[in-house]
């Protein structure tokens, strides 16, 4: 066995070669090894003596055993043939078994010699899975090739279903994590380009109306106008308050003595002369009346009192000095006082009155010059600030009007009480021990 003669008159029988077999004596001819069996050796006596493997297969007569081709396997020993991977396998050759396609990845044919990447957008969770794209990304996502999730975009980014990446925000526009669309920056709010992850408030003291804005601090606030931040516009400045310069974050309240009587001012208003003001925040122009005796400036916060020789009546934006003929003796006046009967006043602001000289007199009140009646004669004012004359006695009268002191007529002279003095007529004269009367001279006989 293991060898034959293949013709006559041989002298030696010839040993089987490898992958042949002779198992009886007396053979002719040397036999293939069977299908899914090899022989390497020479002279085998059997043809099925060696098995091929998981994963190779043979035809009859090989001498070793051949892989299986890739996208084929064979999963016992002694096979004949390979048979092909089915859809959701693969291999890549001398398999005894095919390769499941990982979660990620299918195969959509049978005989895969590999498998394929599901691609981005797209995701798998199954093992051998037959078919491409059953599961996009939802919007929100992305995936690169062979993915089994889906990946959230990031804060300031987005992706519609099926992305395969996620693209950034425009600019003025934000997003929050797992975004399927950018959201524009709401009117007063903004969104900086270097971080698109959420918006901002405009600072305080400016605004901006309009959406999808990338820059802060674009339109300042006028005058007369705030904000406090996050403003779509500005708010007008309320009544009592004021804004006089741009991007103010408040309204300044009016101060003592002005006021502000509308809504939008960029000034206060001064409250007017005669007028005053202790508190802040004046919504009218009124305030309060200066009591009679004082006065006051525009703007003031309190009035002032009118100095001697002035007077005021309420509301009086200045003292009035007092006229010729009347006086104020104190401050805070509300009206001169009229000089006396027998005073007068020359001058205007004056503080008081004058005395009428003695020898003179005044009987009205409000006198504005000193010396217009004066005592005729025979009458006298002894002291200043007369109202009238008093009678000299008789016997005494004055030389001039304008006296205050009456004097003893002269010898031979007489007078009557208040009249003048008068020289003793013709047949008369006055006794020097009595001048208040004539006597008649006594008759001489010659």
């Amino acid at each position: 066995m293991g060898y034959f003669a293949g013709s006559t008159a041989t002298t030696a029988c010839t040993a089987a070669p490898a992958g042949k077999f002779v198992s009886t004596t007396g053979a002719t001819a040397a036999t293939s090894v069977s299908a899914g069996y090899y022989s390497n050796v020479i002279g085998a006596t059997t043809g099925t003596a060696s098995a091929c493997p998981t994963g190779m297969y043979s035809t009859a007569g090989l001498t070793a055993c051949l892989n299986c081709a890739a996208g084929a396997y064979i999963g016992k020993t002694g096979a004949t043939a390979c048979v092909s991977c089915a859809a959701g396998t693969y291999s890549t050759g001398g398999a005894a078994s095919c390769d499941t396609a990982n979660a990620g990845y299918y195969v959509s044919t049978t005989g895969a010699t590999t498998q394929t990447a599901i691609p981005a957008g797209y995701y798998g969770t199954i093992v051998g899975q037959t078919t491409c794209c059953t599961n996009a990304c939802p919007a929100g996502q992305n995936s690169f090739g062979g993915a089994t999730a889906c990946s959230s975009c990031p804060a300031g980014k987005s992706a519609s279903a099926g992305s395969t990446v996620c693209t950034g925000c425009a600019s003025g526009y934000y997003s929050t994590t797992g975004s399927s669309t950018c959201t524009a920056a709401p009117a007063g709010r903004y969104v900086p380009d270097d971080d698109k992850t959420g918006t901002l408030p405009i600072s305080a003291g400016y605004y901006n109306g309009n959406t999808a804005q990338n820059t802060d601090k674009d339109y300042a606030c006028a005058p007369g106008s705030y904000s406090t931040g996050g403003a779509s516009a500005c708010t007008l400045c309320a009544k009592g308050y004021f804004g006089d310069s741009n991007a103010m974050t408040a309204c300044d309240i009016a101060p003592a003595g002005t006021y502000v009587g509308s809504t939008g001012a960029s000034a206060t208003t001064p409250i007017p002369a005669g007028y005053y003001g202790t508190d802040v925040g004046y919504t009218t122009g009124t305030g309060y009346p200066c009591a009679s005796g004082s006065f006051s400036s525009a703007s003031a916060t309190s009035c002032t009192t009118c100095d001697v020789g002035t007077y005021s009546t309420s509301g009086s934006a200045s003292c009035t000095s007092c006229p010729a003929g009347k006086y104020a003796a104190s401050t805070g006046s509300s009206s001169c006082t009229s000089a006396g009967p027998g005073s007068y006043v020359s001058i205007t602001g004056a503080t008081t009155s004058t005395l009428i000289p003695a020898g003179w007199y005044g009987t009205a009140s409000g006198a504005t010059s000193c010396c217009t009646s004066s005592c005729p004669i025979g009458q006298i004012s002894a002291s200043d600030g007369s109202t009238s004359c008093t009678n000299c006695a008789a016997g005494f009268s004055t030389s001039t009007t304008g006296s205050s002191v009456c004097s003893e007529c002269s010898s031979g002279y007489y007078s009557t009480a208040g009249g003048a003095c008068i020289i003793a007529p013709v047949g008369y004269y006055v006794d020097d021990s009595d001048a208040t009367m004539k006597i008649a001279a006594p008759v001489r006989y010659t």
